[in-house]
């Protein structure tokens, strides 16, 4: 392993860029639910002292994402048919592009 791919290991928390500016910092936990998002790391450029990785996704679609990144992680685990989850809230007029935004991720 070289030095690089040991520094991405490493970095704790990633930041999430939307292309209109927003920025979401992220457990590295949470990108490896992504498949994208945890290839998209290994190319992703240090920024200060935290990996940068730039979507080409709206900040209030992305926000939505990352809402259903940690709920997936929160309850990947559960016994559904014991113990259902609640409902993951979307407001209607987003759902598309989350939908969307989920798909290109393959989350």
């Amino acid at each position: 392993m070289n030095p690089a791919q040991s520094d991405i290991l490493r970095t704790e928390y990633i930041i999430l860029a939307s292309n209109d500016g927003e920025e979401f910092y992220l457990d590295r936990k949470i990108i490896n639910l992504s498949d994208v998002l945890y290839n998209a790391l290994r190319q992703a450029p240090l920024d200060k002292k935290y990996r940068k990785i730039t979507l080409d996704i709206k900040g209030s679609v992305l926000e939505n994402v990352i809402q259903y990144l940690h709920y997936k992680s929160r309850y990947m685990y559960t016994d559904f048919e014991h113990n259902p989850p609640p409902a993951f809230q979307i407001e209607p007029k987003l759902a598309l592009d989350v939908l969307k935004a989920a798909i290109s991720l393959k989350i």
